[in-house]
């Protein structure tokens, strides 16, 4: 019941962006595309992605990044682009995803928290690049949203892990000082 009401709130957001006054009609295709990917088998008769999706949406999340990247596109389409390459699993948008979570001036934004939500879709790529961003010099609003992917993407538990790991192989004295204060926060109950 909850998937169907999250796929048709989905579709119809779709459908509302792709129809708005301020988009150009390739755009508005676009919106559809990844709509219809989103909820499209990518399995052939074999078992193997097909090379039609395959090329299908390889294309739409280079449009994505790209509408992501333009600083000059309204804020809800680069919004909009974000939560779609969260729902495409784009792991090939990690980078800029997370480029965003630097841009965005404090946690009023809206885009703050799309850009993580749609990182913690993609799972364990974002996970990854997160854990290895932790280890520089961060502002405190950025270690906290990178702390939290780590944490929601492996889990409380395997985060710690993973922070552990890292610290054990951190040569510098400032980045295991900032894993250490990451550890700490993520150990609390």
């Amino acid at each position: 019941m909850m998937k169907t009401r999250t796929v048709c709130q989905f579709v119809l957001a779709i459908t509302v962006l792709s129809q708005s006054a301020d988009l150009s009609a390739d755009e508005g295709q676009l919106w559809k595309e990844v709509a219809l990917l989103s909820h499209s088998q990518p399995l052939g008769r074999s078992g193997t992605i097909t090379k039609e999706f395959a090329a299908k949406r390889n294309t739409s999340v280079k449009k994505l990044i790209a509408i992501l990247r333009n600083t000059r596109l309204s804020k809800s389409r680069r919004v909009a682009a974000a939560r779609m390459l969260g729902v495409l699993r784009a792991s090939e948008a990690v980078d800029d995803l997370l480029q965003q979570l630097t841009l965005m001036p404090d946690l009023s934004d809206e885009c703050v928290f799309l850009c993580q939500v749609a990182l913690i879709q993609i799972g364990k790529p974002a996970s990854r690049k997160a854990l290895l961003l932790l280890q520089k010099k961060n502002s405190p609003l950025r270690t906290m949203l990178l702390r939290e992917i780590v944490k929601q993407v492996e889990g409380r538990d395997v985060a710690i892990f993973l922070v552990r790991a890292e610290i054990n192989s951190i040569q510098n004295p400032e980045a295991r000082a900032r894993m250490n204060a990451v550890l700490k926060q993520l150990s609390k109950r």
